[in-house]
């Protein structure tokens, strides 16, 4: 592609479709015409990346929200193409791993060094099952609210440096460079919990009970096990 103010992408680009890309069967019919099945996967250097699909539709042409039969199985098979990756990658849209039909996918990484991404929720959330990072992004231009950072919800990108076996993880805020498991869900349900009791709480000062001169001290705690600063 070349055009006044743009220029060829030095790196390859990869799709991962989501629901605005395949809200409805005609939809899905021209995203696979245009760009082939919705789930692939490919290697780059040791690492095996896998990019999954996660608007699958039955007969009637309702969303299954987990992997259709024919996807699994194909996922079967790449994994059993692929075993001796030192590191696998999924991405998919929807966090589909949420789902107890997800138990059929974990399964096939047993003893594998595996890192899950996905999207969908507008809300940052990093957690851990039998030791593999399952990261839910935020948005990089979707609606949130920019107050609500405790709860995930802040424009970001994501760097990972892949190193052999070993991987990094920094989330890129604007202004800011945060660790990948900062905002894991025990913390984010414990800010919810917060927020509901601090709407239930009141206080009122009785108006004789203060002189013009008094001082009134407010002492607060912060009970997360995170600073209190918005980083």
């Amino acid at each position: 592609m070349s055009s006044r103010g743009s220029w060829p992408a030095e790196a390859p680009f990869y799709l991962v479709a989501g629901n605005h890309d395949s809200t409805n069967a005609k939809m899905e019919e021209s995203l696979r015409k245009r760009y082939g099945t919705p789930w692939y996967s490919f290697n780059y250097r040791n690492s095996h990346f896998i990019v999954l699909f996660t608007e699958s539709r039955n007969p009637a042409g309702g969303l299954l929200n987990q992997l259709d039969p024919e996807q699994l199985a194909w996922l079967n098979r790449d994994v059993a193409a692929n075993p001796n990756a030192e590191q696998y990658f999924i991405f998919m849209h929807k966090p589909l791993f949420n789902d107890p039909s997800w138990a059929a996918v974990e399964g096939l990484f047993e003893g594998k060094q595996l890192t899950v991404f996905a999207g969908h929720d507008h809300a940052y959330e990093q957690s851990t099952r039998k030791g593999h990072d399952y990261i839910i992004l935020s948005t990089s231009g979707g609606v949130i609210d920019e107050k609500g950072f405790w709860q995930g919800q802040f424009y970001h990108s994501m760097f990972v440096t892949v190193t052999g076996k070993e991987s990094s993880i920094a989330v890129i805020r604007t202004g800011a460079i945060l660790p990948h498991d900062l905002l894991n869900g025990q913390l984010r349900n414990a800010v919810q919990q917060l927020q509901r009791k601090a709407e239930s709480l009141t206080y009122q000062v009785p108006r004789e009970a203060l002189e013009i001169n008094d001082d009134y001290v407010m002492s607060l705690a912060n009970p997360l096990p995170t600073p209190w600063w918005v980083p």
